[in-house]
């Protein structure tokens, strides 16, 4: 009950008061035109009622004539009319019979008798309209304000047939007939006034329904507005608005359903973005950054983790480097610029270009179409869609500016370039020196047999040089490819380090070699002859860019999850310049000490390659002057470090 009293008696909504409002303002005209316009009609059938009444009073009048029209004879007739007439007088006046009053007027205008006042103090009447009709037509009737009563009065004046020496007029007050209006109306004022005020608590009722009705719909418009489509299933009770609300509940479905395809393009654009490796940025038209890829902020070396820090930031707080500013500049001209830069240490080749907007709809394509197949050729005059779109191109809407590091396509294509040059040079000399030996003995010009054999050897030497060379290179190529072949076996590290020593102190000549830490017991599972061979190769390398009085230490240390294997030198050093290529095919840091040690330029390009095929790497500290130091470290477990 309490809870019914509460709804009933809640303040009502602004839209309730204003709907109840209008209903009133519209309702209370038409009920005062209603009571205006019964008050009228009332009145004139009142009044109508009246001149009836009184015509009929006129002629029982005209039907009793007098003796003679003399105005004697006139005025006796006119007493004994008012005598006898029903109501003539105030003293016959009762509340169902109204007061009449009875005058008689000559020709001249004189009243020759009144019932109400004395006739000598009376004025002239001739002017008075009823009075002038009946002189000219025998009948005149009207409704005015009597000056001599001080009220306003219905007139009915007739002429006499048998005289033209004075005209009789009867009277009967209006205030009368207000009086019955009154009584009419009061009544209907009242059922009016009660129809009224039960009609504005009907609409202050329906209009707070209707308002409730509505609020519900502007809540979950708000709701769609917010982004919860979630559909409001509970029904209105009202036709229109239940129709409006399913119209609303399919439009939230149709927006959800836009809102995911969206979110979803969105989020595929997004996540395609920030998988590029070239760096992308994206700018409105008044320059201000609405998106950058990480790839972006890496190139440019911008902190942040997310896209947002630099979203509405304007691009010349961001592209610190002005050739970039001004081409997202050229390309809101609706110009395209590619170039390279160099840009914090890296090689980068930017790209920038405009983003225009789609020039014609889909509706407008169709409808172009449509007139087109309806009179199967376009119009003479049309041109060409493709050449109106050139001809009415959009202003860029914003530009894109995407930035590719270049930096491992230059190194690589130099290294590129510096392979085939040292190859080149490789290959030559050794053909070089062959084909000049064989020549000279084709010629005959050796005749001494031991200057043959010399020339000879010198040609198998470098034969041998080639075929070592090719060797490295098929190696290497099979490496690369992942073609060689690995067989994986419990391996002691003590005892390929023993091999190795063996092996390299035929080379080492008064150079010291030495053990170092404690690798007995430790075993891997690897290759123990590709493992015997990056081991000799970093030995046999120390050894070559050794002093003769110097020192090669080997030094094996087990970790929890690898084994490290060093070997240090104290010789000639590696420059910091060098150390990043020393890998890289042919690669030397002294080409002329190189040669002349015997060495193809591979051996440490294998090392590197073999060394990744066992799941292990190679790394290089070194010092000019100091020596050097490589660490091969490789899993315990054979499997890949780091995997």
């Amino acid at each position: 009950m309490r809870r019914l009293l509460r709804r009933l008696f809640r303040r009502p909504r602004r839209l309730a008061l204003r709907l109840a409002l209008a209903s009133l303002v519209i309702a209370f005209p038409a009920l005062l035109a209603t009571l205006l316009t019964t008050a009228s009609v009332v009145r004139a059938g009142a009044v109508d009622s009246t001149f009836t009444r009184l015509d009929g009073v006129a002629e029982v009048a005209l039907a009793n004539p007098p003796n003679d029209d003399s105005p004697a004879a006139l005025s006796a007739w006119a007493r004994r009319l008012s005598a006898s007439a029903a109501g003539a007088g105030r003293s016959a006046a009762t509340p169902t019979r109204p007061e009449r009053r009875v005058t008689l007027i000559a020709r001249d205008g004189a009243v020759l008798f009144d019932t109400h006042e004395d006739p000598a103090a009376m004025d002239n009447h001739a002017d008075r309209p009823e009075v002038a009709a009946a002189f000219a037509s025998g009948y005149g009737r009207s409704q005015r304000f009597s000056a001599t009563r001080g009220e306003d009065l219905t007139y009915v004046a007739v002429r006499p047939a048998w005289t033209e020496a004075a005209v009789l007029r009867l009277a009967e007050p209006v205030v009368r007939i207000e009086e019955a209006i009154r009584s009419i109306l009061m009544p209907v004022a009242l059922a009016t006034l009660l129809a009224a005020l039960a009609g504005g608590g009907f609409s202050l009722w329906y209009s707070r329904r209707v308002a409730d009705r509505v609020g519900r719909l502007v809540r979950f418009s708000e709701r769609v507005a917010q982004g919860d489509f979630t559909p409001e299933t509970a029904p209105l009770r009202m036709e229109g608005l239940d129709e409006l609300l399913v119209s609303l509940n399919r439009t939230a479905a149709a927006l959800q359903q836009s809102f995911s395809s969206l979110t979803t393009e969105r989020n595929q654009g997004a996540t395609i973005l920030s998988s590029m490796v070239e760096g992308v940025a994206v700018l409105d038209r008044d320059l201000r950054i609405q998106y950058v890829n990480r790839a972006f902020r890496e190139v440019l070396s911008l902190p942040g983790d997310s896209w947002q820090e630099y979203e509405g930031r304007h691009a010349r707080r961001v592209l610190e480097e002005k050739q970039l500013l001004k081409m997202v500049k050229a390309a809101m001209r609706g110009k395209a610029r590619e170039r390279e830069l160099s840009l914090k240490g890296r090689e980068v080749l930017a790209r920038g270009a405009p983003i225009r907007p789609q020039l014609l709809t889909p509706d407008r394509e169709r409808e172009h179409s449509g007139e087109a197949g309806r009179n199967g050729s376009p119009p003479p005059d049309a041109e060409p869609l493709a050449d109106r779109a050139e001809t009415k191109r959009a202003e860029p809407e914003g530009a894109v500016l995407v930035l590719m590091d270049v930096t491992q396509v230059h190194a690589l294509e130099r290294v590129r370039r510096d392979f085939v040059a040292n190859l080149s040079h490789e290959l030559k000399t050794p053909l070089t020196a062959i084909r000049g030996f064989a020549e000279t003995l084709l010629e005959g010009s050796v005749e001494e047999e031991a200057e043959r054999q010399r020339f000879l050897r010198i040609i198998r030497e470098h034969a041998v040089r080639l075929a070592r060379l090719t060797d490295d290179l098929l190696r290497l190529a099979r490496i690369e490819a992942g073609k060689m072949e690995v067989e994986t076996l419990p391996v002691r590290i003590a005892e390929v380090l023993g091999l190795v020593l063996d092996s390299a102190r035929v080379k080492a000549g008064q150079r010291t070699l030495r053990l170092a830490g404690d690798p007995d017991g430790v075993v891997i599972s690897t290759d123990p002859n590709l493992l015997t061979e990056i081991l000799q190769n970093l030995v046999d390398n120390a050894v070559q860019y050794t002093a003769e009085d110097g020192a090669v230490e080997i030094r094996g240390r087990a970790l929890r999850e690898e084994v490290r294997i060093s070997v240090k030198d104290n010789g000639v050093g590696i420059p910091k310049a060098h150390q990043a290529r020393i890998f890289e095919r042919f690669y030397r840091v002294d080409p002329a000490r190189s040669r002349a040690v015997g060495g193809t330029g591979l051996g440490l390009t294998i090392a590197r390659h073999t060394a990744e095929r066992l799941g292990g790497r190679i790394a290089l500290k070194s010092t000019p002057g100091r020596g050097s130091v490589f660490t091969l470290s490789l899993p315990r477990d054979g499997q890949r470090l780091g995997a």
